[in-house]
């Protein structure tokens, strides 16, 4: 891997990344496990968390400050030095973060701490921390990344540190970027806290407004990269994704120019078999992709709950291709936070971040890759 002037050497002997983007609980759980067990895929198979985990807080607050000012491109700054040495964690917390993941891993081989310490000994700079992950990789597994097509990782938002991936990586990164209905998110979400809808607490109302919050910058992220990286950037929606594996999956192959293989329709890890990642109960004993997570909404949220996130979201939605039900009319007063939200002043600068990035949505349709329409209404 390499910084911005090119001069580590053996990038050459890693094959390119593909980075898979989207918030928590949209599917991009079940999409990295569709890849896993393709033979031309090295899929690393747990979250690494290197960005959230080793952006320092001069980093976290050069990115938020780029999402505030809506000025994407300030990202970049961390992946330059000098800033990026400071934007960065230093070799210790990288350490303690490799360590920490290969606890995570399934069916690996044992791991000591001295392993991890040589893995970390040959780092130099943070543009060398993900070579760090990928030697330990194949030592946990026995699988040399360099021999595959391409290597995949998937973690929360990685869209937001894609114009530092694309530095690193001289600008040889794949990207898919998963959307998922806002309302599902939402519920989804809020059902794996175990929310009741009764609750007089304001962390109901405030983790729904955190969520919108979450959804829009990344629905932001999204038109953004789509514009910067426009051949090497590839968006889908988890209800496309759940409906129409085969044909989604196809389409991804062409994308990642491998062949079509019938180990990209069975979500595995590690090439053994799983059941579906949901937040709901009664899948844990269930195999392949399951259909039925999509509208579950309806029986979690309620209709002013539903109203707020539309209200909140709808241009947004619109341009993701999902439908609202909330009158048109009256949807410029919907944004307005409910009583348990209205209090901390940081849940009225996220809503005021929501409604400001709807204005920025005038008709246009973030281009999707599935070759039907969704079917998420």
């Amino acid at each position: 891997m390499t910084g911005p002037a090119g001069d580590t050497p053996g990038v050459e002997s890693y094959p390119p990344p593909v980075f898979i983007c989207g918030t928590a609980r949209s599917g991009t759980t079940l999409l990295v496990r569709l890849l896993d067990s393709h033979p031309l895929l090295s899929v690393l198979p747990t979250e690494t968390q290197l960005y959230p985990r080793l952006v320092s807080r001069v980093g976290s607050f050069v990115v938020r400050l780029g999402e505030f000012l809506e000025w994407p491109s300030l990202v970049r700054a961390l992946a330059i030095d000098p800033v990026g040495r400071v934007a960065f964690r230093g070799p210790h917390a990288l350490a303690g973060r490799l360590e920490a993941w290969a606890c995570e891993f399934p069916h690996a081989r044992p791991f000591s701490h001295a392993l991890v310490a040589q893995v970390v000994a040959g780092v130099q700079s943070p543009a060398e921390y993900w070579r760090a992950f990928l030697d330990l990789f194949a030592h946990l597994t026995g699988r040399e990344t360099p021999g595959a097509r391409f290597w995949v990782e998937k973690t929360p938002l990685n869209e937001r540190y894609a114009p530092i991936s694309d530095i690193w990586f001289l600008r040889r990164c794949r990207y898919l970027h998963i959307l998922r209905d806002p309302r599902d998110f939402v519920a989804s979400s809020v059902q794996r806290r175990a929310t009741p809808r009764s609750s007089p607490r304001p962390e109901r109302p405030q983790m729904i407004v955190n969520c919108c919050y979450e959804w829009s910058r990344s629905v932001q992220w999204c038109r953004h990269n789509v514009r910067s990286y426009p051949n090497r950037y590839r968006v889908l929606r988890y209800e496309d994704l759940v409906a129409h594996t085969s044909e989604a999956m196809a389409g991804i192959a062409r994308f990642l120019e491998i062949p079509m293989d019938e180990h990209l329709l069975v979500p595995t890890v590690l090439g053994e078999g799983v059941a579906p990642n949901s937040s709901y109960q009664g899948l844990e004993r269930e195999r392949g992709v399951v259909q039925s997570q999509s509208g579950r909404y309806r029986d979690v949220l309620g209709a002013s709950e539903v109203a707020l996130i539309e209200g909140l979201l709808g241009a947004q939605m619109a341009a993701c291709g999902y439908s609202s039900h909330t009158p048109a009319g009256p949807r410029a007063r919907r944004w307005e936070l409910p009583p348990g939200a209205r209090r901390p002043f940081k849940m009225r600068v996220k809503a005021f971040a929501i409604v400001r990035a709807q204005r920025t949505w005038r008709g246009e349709m973030l281009p999707f890759a599935a070759d039907r329409p969704s079917s998420a209404v």
